[in-house]
């Protein structure tokens, strides 16, 4: 029986093989605890969900302060990548870490439908 820890990280896998450039993914809780992710410390596993919780809070409380609707996603970007914050419904935010010269084409392309199965595989167990 397959858990859904698996089925995420089977998502992960996809994104990675259609999106060159990614350094790793996090999908953190909103209150900032890892549910799955591909970065193997801990440690670092551990921080980077409550950042991108912390990073996605604040988003969700410009939107209305702005007018300018709901919480979709961030990026950020750093001299050597980006960071790419997406809500996964209200359940959980879905974080990429990638190389500064990643096709954001492809990324736009890929990243909704993974944030709906993860929404699936979250919500149903499937």
């Amino acid at each position: 029986m397959v858990n859904i820890e698996e089925m995420v990280r089977e998502v992960f896998d996809e994104i990675e093989k259609e999106v060159p450039g990614i350094k790793g993914i996090v999908l953190a809780s909103p209150d900032g605890l890892p549910i799955v992710s591909d970065v193997e410390s801990v440690e670092q596993k551990n921080r980077i969900s409550a950042m991108v919780s912390a990073l996605a809070a604040l988003a969700k409380r410009m939107g209305p302060e702005l007018r300018t609707g709901e919480f979709e996603g961030i990026s950020v970007d750093f001299t050597d990548g980006r960071i790419f914050c997406y809500a996964v419904k209200d359940v959980a935010i879905l974080a990429i870490a990638t190389h500064k010269d990643i096709n954001l084409g492809m990324l736009n392309l890929v990243v909704p439908g993974a944030i709906n199965r993860i929404s699936g595989i979250i919500s149903t167990g499937r």
